[in-house]
């Protein structure tokens, strides 16, 4: 039973911040992926699981997790900025 075991652990690294409507009305990548894992999680029948997400601000603050592998899952999420561009 996932009761008496420990929860699972996803680091979600922010590579950037989502539109500022998409936040007011969702929140930041950490919290729509959490959202997300929840309901893919009740959809497939067990919500029962239990999970922890860590969500690291990479792109602005550079706050990385101390030990990666303390963690089930990492997830980085998509940046709005290509590769090749040079201005911000």
């Amino acid at each position: 039973s996932s009761t008496s075991s420990k929860p699972y652990k996803i680091a979600v690294l922010l590579c950037d911040t989502p539109l500022p409507a998409i936040v007011a009305s969702q929140g930041d990548y950490g919290r729509i992926f959490e959202t997300l894992f929840r309901n893919a999680l009740r959809e497939a029948g067990g919500p029962e699981t239990e999970f922890v997400v860590d969500a690291y601000d990479v792109r602005n603050e550079q706050v990385y997790p101390q030990d990666v592998d303390q963690y089930d899952a990492v997830l980085l999420t998509g940046s709005g900025r290509s590769i090749l561009a040079t201005t911000r």
